[in-house]
């Protein structure tokens, strides 16, 4: 006998608050699910998504936010006075293949240090992370890097007028929870805001796809689970 829908749901709301990932849910949306679950199957029959009962908050943001990530720690020994085109460079390598191999940064978390400040901030449609030590710890949080991919369209490409660096890549993974849910393909527009030591203060993208669409890939127990490992 299959379960029901709901019975679906009730699982997976309840897997994704206890999930190693789960640290990342900050309360508001912690409660979301709580409340859900707390009120099914009534509440599921209504809402048959978690992206819907975000949506029909005011603001979006509160319910994709981050939870807080500890202390803004000190990381890395810092390279300054690099060149934009240096830098370029570097952030090519990472975002491609990761700063000492393990993966597009993006999926993998594993960036070059010493190029970033220690309180630059990292802005998506989604989240705000502000400082690089947390910005870490978030990455490695969420994406099995063994089954996600990242690659470079265009750039990076420096601006001296600006002092910043474009580029424009599509990713998809596997995130790490429970059912874990295929995220496609997706294209985030990128910016690195360099300040006058040389430092990438700042990494802010806007992406092709909506923050509720994103958010719903990621609490979507109906979508297809991830069972191989597929970077297409």
């Amino acid at each position: 006998m299959r379960p029901s829908r709901h019975a679906i749901w009730s699982a997976v709301l309840a897997a994704a608050l206890t999930s190693p990932s789960s640290a990342l849910l900050l309360p508001t949306r912690r409660a979301v699910i709580e409340r859900l679950l707390q009120s099914a199957p009534t509440a599921l029959a209504v809402s048959t998504s978690f992206t819907e009962a975000a949506v029909a908050a005011p603001d979006l943001r509160k319910y994709s936010a981050l939870a807080p990530l500890g202390d803004v720690n000190a990381v890395g020994k810092k390279r300054t006075g690099l060149s934009l085109d240096e830098l370029a460079a570097t952030l090519k390598r990472d975002l491609t293949v990761g700063a000492t191999g393990k993966g597009g940064y993006f999926v993998s978390g594993d960036l070059s240090q010493e190029i970033f400040r220690d309180d630059a901030r990292f802005i998506d449609p989604t989240n705000v992370a502000e400082g690089l030590s947390r910005y870490i710890k978030a990455l490695s949080l969420l994406f099995d890097p063994t089954c996600s991919s990242v690659k470079l369209l265009a750039g990076p490409k420096p601006d001296a007028a600006t002092r910043t660096i474009y580029a424009e890549l599509r990713s998809s993974g596997t995130l790490k929870l429970p059912w874990r849910p295929k995220v496609r393909p997706w294209i985030s527009y990128m910016t690195w805001t360099v300040d006058a030591d040389g430092l990438i203060a700042e990494q802010s993208q806007t992406w092709d796809i909506t923050p509720a669409e994103a958010l719903g890939q990621t609490f979507n127990p109906f979508q297809k689970a991830a069972n191989e490992c597929s970077t297409e």
